[in-house]
């Protein structure tokens, strides 16, 4: 599935999901692409908008048969995705423009507008003594790596027990 693009380029996230990528009957192989989805949350009044990672499990495509308009004007593009649990996760203790979380309870089934770009999530280990994951089904927690542009530029960041600016990194 191609994002929208409101700019005059092609520049476009291209998110796949499929449960068996180049796996076979007897070997299943899993790919699932990660969106940023922007989550609108009203409390006391305030409105806030929060961007969390999610897993693309589906998509899917409604048409209204009752409208005769041309292909892309009778549509509605959704999407099933597993989202991370908290709307604002902790920081990593090491690098701290770098949040920790885990998966949701639930799927949720959301508008493809809620899209607002590619996410990059790792699995850790939320635990040091637990032992690395090597099976999608054993991972427990992850690592969600912001946009590049929203990094800590000229901040003094705490690695370890040492303190490294921008420049010695």
């Amino acid at each position: 599935m191609k994002t929208p693009n409101s700019s005059n380029d092609d520049a476009h996230d291209i998110f796949r999901c499929n449960p068996n990528f180049h796996g076979t009957v007897r070997k299943k192989n899993p790919w699932h692409d990660w969106a940023m989805l922007r989550y609108e949350v009203d409390e006391n009044n305030v409105t806030e908008f929060y961007d969390v990672a999610g897993k693309v499990c589906l998509w899917g495509i409604f048409r209204d048969s009752n409208v005769k308009e041309t292909h892309t004007q009778n549509r509605d593009v959704f999407g099933a995705f597993h989202p991370m649990k908290q709307y604002r996760p902790p920081r990593d203790e090491t690098m701290p423009f770098l949040q920790k979380d885990v998966l949701a309870k639930d799927i949720e089934i959301l508008s493809f507008d809620v899209v607002v770009s590619t996410a990059y999530v790792l699995p850790i280990n939320w635990v040091q003594k637990e032992a690395f994951p090597t099976k999608v089904e054993n991972v427990k927690s992850y690592c969600i790596v912001p946009p590049r542009s929203s990094w800590p530029v000229g901040q003094v960041l705490l690695v370890g027990k040492t303190n490294y600016s921008k420049n010695q990194l």
